[in-house]
């Protein structure tokens, strides 16, 4: 398994069609700065939630392909704010890189 992106959102603050296109664009936006096809994203409104941020990112990469998750972290915020500048996406938002040790097997 390559990269999982999880976005979080309120639905009160963005629109579900704004929530597909960040969820998109994000994929491709992470895809691109690490160079990976096996990257998916899904997006999840909150239906109750305290004292948290209307998106917050988590992206989630096996431990075993990155050397520095500061250098990702910067690289793929770089790319995110270029992203929603070209596009005029201007929420905030949390972006969060999360080294993972994972054993998976697909297709079962």
């Amino acid at each position: 398994m390559g990269v999982m992106i999880t976005i979080y959102y309120h639905n009160q603050a963005l629109l579900h069609d704004e929530a597909q296109f960040l969820t998109t664009g994000l994929q491709s936006v992470v895809s691109t700065v690490m160079e990976k096809k096996d990257v998916f994203a899904i997006a999840n409104h909150d239906q109750y939630a305290a004292a948290s941020n209307p998106i917050e990112v988590f992206v989630q990469v096996n431990r075993a392909k990155i050397d520095n998750p500061a250098d990702l972290t910067e690289k793929i915020a770089a790319a995110l704010i270029a992203w929603k500048q070209n596009n005029n996406f201007d929420y905030q938002i949390n972006l969060n890189v999360m080294p993972v040790e994972w054993h998976a097997k697909l297709g079962i």
